[in-house]
């Protein structure tokens, strides 16, 4: 489950109501992780193939 909250209360009661969900559903349903992080934004965007210039840094290679 995936929710938008706008405040960290709400978020921990979202996730509370999928812990009862699980522990009240079928048996062997593999696991559930609780948690809730803040996030400033996800955005999608594309860029031209000509503005992405492939190359390869290794760490403590010389030039």
């Amino acid at each position: 489950m995936v929710a938008h909250a706008d405040d960290s209360d709400t978020a921990a009661r979202l996730g509370e109501e999928v812990t009862a969900l699980y522990t009240n559903g079928p048996a062997g349903g593999g696991g559930v992780r609780v948690t809730t992080e803040p996030v400033l934004g996800v955005v999608s965007s594309t860029v031209h193939r000509s503005a992405a210039v492939p190359s390869i840094d290794l760490l403590g290679s010389r030039s």
